[in-house]
């Protein structure tokens, strides 16, 4: 999709939002900020001049391009803000874009310490996109439950919907939602006290990250140094907790 938008005339691009904010959520999914906040930048200028009655729509679309950036640079805060505004704008039948930010909405209010409110926006969402066809949407709303109810020491619903976030994921063929879900997966394990399911799958994602997800590779590393610790295997929990915590480093992810 990206090459295919990358090859249209610099022209067409330019003045389209639709493709702009198409590229934007790319750009997004590939966390690459930098290049996202540049034609946000773009899509800013090019709103006013939109037709009237399209305007609220991609207006929302915007605000909620500029709540997953805000998201991905840490600030919860403002990523609400734009939610809650994006969602002031859409009508009630505008089922996408209510949804996703809705979505945000809900994983924002989690990460902030307010799980339970955070739960009952994705549980809307979960409603409203019941027979959507988009399964990566489908596949990181589960994701998000799966994290939400972990939040709140709910094992058995945490592992349910990262059940399903798996079989999402598994059938877009991403690595990387898989690996992502795995890790929060071998953690609910080893919160429940099953130390070999927990160990499995942290080995089952070192399989999967190899050389290509480094990220990944460095939590499931970590993970797996809990399980040892818990088992007083010391020796062997400090030995990968520095592999791990070496890997984080060069990666520059924050544990």
């Amino acid at each position: 999709m990206a090459h295919w938008i990358d090859q249209l005339e610099y022209r067409a691009l330019e003045h389209s939002i639709r493709l702009l904010l198409l590229r934007v959520d790319l750009h997004l999914t590939d966390g690459k900020q930098g290049a996202a906040r540049l034609l946000l930048k773009q899509v800013e200028r090019l709103l006013p001049d939109q037709p009237e009655f399209d305007q609220q729509n991609l207006q929302a679309a915007f605000l909620i391009a500029q709540a997953t950036l805000s998201f991905q640079m840490g600030d919860y805060v403002q990523a609400r803000v734009f939610s809650q505004q994006a969602l002031t704008l859409l009508p009630a039948d505008e089922i996408e874009l209510r949804g996703k930010a809705s979505l945000r909405l809900g994983v924002c209010l989690c990460v902030s310490g307010d799980p339970a409110v955070g739960i009952a926006h994705l549980q809307r969402t979960l409603l409203l996109w019941k027979y959507t066809p988009d399964v990566r949407q489908m596949a990181q709303l589960h994701s998000a439950l799966s994290n939400a109810y972990d939040m709140l020491d709910n094992s058995l619903l945490s592992l349910h919907h990262c059940t399903r976030a798996l079989q999402f994921w598994e059938r877009l063929r991403d690595e990387a939602g898989k690996i992502n879900c795995l890790n929060s997966m071998g953690v609910t394990k080893l919160r429940q006290g099953a130390y070999s399911e927990s160990e499995a799958v942290y080995l089952q994602v070192l399989e999967l990250s190899r050389e290509q997800f480094q990220r990944g590779k460095a939590y499931a590393l970590i993970g797996l140094a809990g399980v040892y610790q818990k088992q007083h295997l010391y020796e062997r929990s400090l030995a990968i907790l520095e592999d791990g915590l070496e890997l984080a480093v060069n990666w520059e992810t924050t544990i």
